[in-house]
């Protein structure tokens, strides 16, 4: 699940279940959650080299090899409630090697004498509320709570065996195709051997909880590629004296593709030092759909960007807010339009008129890019909006009424016999010499006459 400067789902890159029941949901968010009804779902494949290694303390500093390879599927799914609100889930299966994963270090390890085995990880949910848009002028801010519940294996180390839960703060800011975020927060972890407590502390699990940083940035490189960095950290701390409190922190860089709804994600990562949890090495892909559809538009010269989740404040989502036909929430879904401006585009017609009348472009001032805006082609010249050369002459609209000073609804525009892009003097009607174009309009300059208006 996936989000940045034109955010995806309700999150960015994905810190995958680590062992212990390390349940991360993700680490770098966009405080913007899913509009309306928009849903999203994705699988996401991962691998990652030793993520649980103990250094135990001793004059030998022995090394305990408890998982060293890691192979994990996961599904996640997330919906959006009124634009301000919106709910993932996700759950996996994983696959793990270690050598010496059948060793335990104390009685509350999992009881396994494999050293390959394959099992479901822990169910985990998410629920962001955005209080604050990032828009222009201001920042991001937003509060996700964060839960997981003990479906998955412990035997494999990808179940925590007890339910945990916490929130975590969201500020973030966009500069045009760049947006950064920082967050951090607390998860409550429970006790996965309640009923243990006879054992002696310092062979039991006790985790008190675990505090979570983090910060990343998204970099629109393309209308359909963005770039994604992150760093993140967390405490460690089993209450298990024989293993030392640890604060791990693992960077990732990916990169995720946009066609149409489908997104593909690559990347890949290390841990920065070592810990509990902290792969040597990870690397990652995925593949997502989210409709309806993201806006991917970069921002029109470099000072506006239209963002699919967000809604201006003066907008309402059940009303014509700016008055030009369009109800405010076929404008950001649909027609991606400025809900607060009736004429996105500045060609002086109206978004509505664009789409129910003319069947125009309401984001570009020339749909068909023949030299001549819209509502010049259809209140001034009678052209057609959707054709370069609405006369079929050769000649396109714009060039007839700029350059040539003919008209671009007529071929013959002095009626003497001689089409347009063959008169000599198309605006005198006197007898003149027809001549070739070949001879007057290289071939290079001349303009094939487009398909017909729809």
């Amino acid at each position: 699940m996936c989000a940045a400067a034109s955010p995806a789902f309700a999150i960015d890159i994905q810190n995958f279940n680590p062992a212990i029941g390390n349940q991360n949901l993700v680490t770098l968010y966009s405080s913007s959650p899913l509009a309306n009804g928009q849903f999203g779902v994705s699988v996401i494949a991962n691998y990652a080299r030793n993520p649980l290694i103990f250094d135990l303390p001793s004059d030998e500093e022995e090394e305990l090899r408890v998982v060293e390879d890691m192979v994990q599927t996961e599904f996640q799914a997330a919906v959006g409630v009124l634009d301000r609100l919106d709910i993932g889930l996700a759950y996996g299966f994983a696959t793990v090697r270690g050598e010496q994963m059948d060793e335990q270090l104390t009685p509350a390890f999992p009881e396994t004498t494999l050293e390959t085995d394959t099992g479901s990880t822990d169910m985990r949910a998410a629920l962001k509320l955005m209080i604050l848009e990032n828009e222009p002028g201001s920042l991001g801010l937003a509060v996700v709570g964060l839960a997981s519940f003990p479906t998955g294996n412990e035997d494999t180390y990808s179940g925590a065996g007890a339910t945990n839960g916490g929130a975590r703060l969201i500020i973030d800011k966009r500069f045009e195709r760049v947006n950064i975020v920082v967050n951090g927060g607390y998860v409550a972890m429970g006790d996965p051997d309640p009923e243990d407590e006879e054992l002696d502390e310092e062979l039991r699990f006790d985790p008190t909880g675990r505090a979570e940083f983090g910060a990343g940035v998204t970099i629109m490189a393309h209308e359909y590629v963005e770039l994604l960095a992150e760093i993140y950290g967390r405490t460690v701390d089993y209450g298990l004296e024989i293993i030392d409190p640890e604060t791990p922190v693992e960077a990732i860089g990916a990169v995720k593709l946009f066609i149409g709804p489908v997104h593909l994600l690559a990347g890949g990562g290390a841990g920065v030092n070592a810990g509990m949890g902290n792969p040597a090495g990870r690397g990652f892909a995925g593949l997502a759909f989210t409709w309806p559809e993201l806006d991917r538009k970069p921002p029109r010269g470099g000072t506006r960007t239209v963002v699919v989740q967000q809604v201006a404040p003066a907008a309402r989502m059940d009303e014509d807010s700016d008055r030009d036909g369009l109800l405010s929430s076929d404008e950001i879904r649909i027609h991606r339009t400025d809900p607060i401006n009736p004429d996105t585009d500045g060609d002086g017609l109206k978004d509505g008129e664009e789409v129910n009348k003319y069947k125009t472009d309401p984001l570009k001032d020339d749909t068909d890019g023949d030299g001549l805006i819209d509502f010049e082609e259809v209140k001034v010249y009678y052209t057609n909006p959707h054709r370069v050369d609405t006369d079929g002459d050769t000649l396109g609209d714009g060039a007839e009424v700029k350059q040539y000073r003919t008209s671009p609804i007529e071929t013959d525009t002095d009626a003497d016999g001689v089409p347009d892009n063959l008169d000599a003097a198309p605006s005198n009607p006197k007898p003149s010499t027809a001549f070739s174009t070949r001879t007057a309009f290289p071939r290079s300059s001349r303009r094939a006459s487009p398909p017909a208006s729809p």
